[in-house]
């Protein structure tokens, strides 16, 4: 939320920081991260608004990393179906 903010080269600088950071101290939220997001696109649906938001950051980075079209496109299905439901109270 706070790299929204930031234009995007320091956009870029702050989630390497970040992700550096996260390697060197804390390595198994990565992985744990990982499994969830994997978790849920399994099911095919976001059961939460935290699940909502790990899927949000993960096409947020995908936009940037230039993931592959069809995986982008499952995510993007999976935020609309939620929203599509009313669940974030928004």
């Amino acid at each position: 939320m706070i790299a929204a903010a930031m234009a995007p080269p320091c956009r870029a600088q702050a989630e390497q920081a970040l992700l550096d950071a996260l390697r060197a101290e804390y390595p198994t939220f990565l992985s744990t991260q990982k499994a969830r997001l994997a978790k849920i696109v399994g099911r095919g649906r976001i059961a939460s608004e935290s699940e909502f938001m790990l899927i949000r950051h993960a096409v947020d980075v995908s936009e940037e990393n230039k993931l592959q079209a069809e995986e982008l496109q499952d995510l993007y299905a999976l935020l609309e179906n939620f929203e599509a439901q009313g669940s974030r109270g928004v």
